[in-house]
């Protein structure tokens, strides 16, 4: 599933969603690569997490649709006290209109 969402590719992450939509919601350790090419690393992230911080607006719809938490945190390795919402995720990237999106998702704007 993070693979259809770091490449962008819509119809394979829709094929995964419909063929399993609890992968929606599923949590894993990943590594974001930073806009200055340092790399965060996070446990707990879903694919929302990854949609978001690459601006991948298709896919943050289809996760959604498919029951994903805007409201998930991810946690930081290094530190465990650091969290990341998916929308915090897009603002760190400057995807600033999925931010937005994520936190009326959130709290109902």
């Amino acid at each position: 599933i993070r693979y259809a969402v770091e490449a962008f590719d819509d119809g394979m992450l829709q094929r995964i969603l419909d063929a399993n939509t609890s992968l929606a919601k599923q949590t894993s350790d990943v590594d974001l690569i930073l806009p200055n090419g340092q790399t965060l690393s996070l446990t707990g992230a879903t694919a929302l997490h990854v949609a978001a911080f690459y601006g991948n607006e298709r896919a943050v719809y289809m996760l959604l649709g498919k029951g994903a938490d805007p409201g998930a945190f991810a946690y930081q390795v290094n530190t465990m006290d650091v969290a990341y919402s998916p929308a915090q995720l897009a603002n760190l990237t400057g995807h600033y209109q999925i931010e937005q999106y994520l936190y009326d998702e959130m709290y109902g704007g």
